[in-house]
């Protein structure tokens, strides 16, 4: 079995990448539409790692060096295996079989909170690097992928009885990087090094929009908290909408940087 890394735009028009066990690229692609039916499939490529007997994964390739925080460019970024081992923990946390397929109102909700849910983890843990998603070993850093299984799980666990648990995380864990934008990490300056290349995502940057797209996920999630999702799903704009205006604003607002327009754009100020 090889995994597959699928990458598709939900309904908000937000990129997802999202991996697939499968023989082939055909039955990946079968596979795929019957988890997220009615969507366009833009990518597929087999992934550098497979999956083990045990269901584990074991990564290949090469990895950058070049690092912040102590973390590399692929840890603090990548989807592989990031992407794959959340799915994973996540729908075991609500209860559903990872190797079963995707379908009906699971699939919808997955493909609704799932991208908000991974990025209440992702920014959760660059505010947090002690929490142990990151270990420190002789050799260098190591992407702890029980530590996300873990922590993955427990946020699916939560939302079994609905999204409010994943939305409100969304909420808390974006005014915890409003008061690090506000105040600085002044016992922790890398932090910033590390966090800076979200808050000042650029679309002149070549991983600048996807940097955008995990904020806007965030963001998105915090202002169905605040506003309710009976309402709030008229309110917030989209990331397409979003992105657009921001390169669109003036120099002084981009200047500011995307987290700061995306605060005003989000209603989250």
């Amino acid at each position: 079995m090889k995994s597959y890394r699928i990458t598709y735009k939900d309904r908000n028009g937000v990129e997802q990448t999202i991996q697939i066990l499968a023989t082939s690229e055909e039955e990946a692609r079968r596979n795929f539409s019957s988890q997220i039916p009615d969507t366009d499939i833009d990518s597929v490529d087999v992934a550098s790692f497979t999956a083990t007997s045990a269901g584990g994964i074991s990564g290949g390739g090469a990895s950058d060096v070049s690092t912040t925080f102590g973390l590399s460019r692929d840890q603090i970024e990548a989807e592989i295996p990031f992407g794959v081992i959340f799915q994973r923990g996540f729908l075991e946390g609500i209860g559903v079989d990872p190797d079963a397929p995707l379908q009906g109102a699971t699939s919808r909700f997955f493909r609704t909170f799932g991208p908000t849910a991974q990025n209440v983890i992702r920014f959760s843990e660059l505010l947090n690097p002690q929490s142990g998603l990151y270990q420190d070993l002789d050799e260098g850093q190591e992407f702890n992928q029980v530590r996300l299984a873990d922590l993955a799980r427990n946020l699916g666990a939560s939302a079994t009885a609905g999204p409010q648990g994943i939305l409100s995380r969304a909420r808390s864990t974006f005014r915890d990087l409003q008061d690090l934008a506000r105040q600085g990490a002044p016992t922790s300056p890398r932090m910033m090094e590390t966090l800076r290349p979200f808050l000042f995502a650029s679309d002149a940057d070549p991983d600048g929009t996807r940097r955008m797209q995990d904020l806007y996920s965030l963001g998105a999630g915090a202002a169905l908290d605040r506003f309710g999702r009976f309402f709030g799903r008229d309110l917030i704009p989209n990331v397409g909408t979003v992105t657009g205006r921001f390169a669109s604003a003036s120099p002084e607002q981009r200047q500011a940087g995307f987290f700061d327009f995306l605060q005003n754009q989000l209603g989250l100020t």
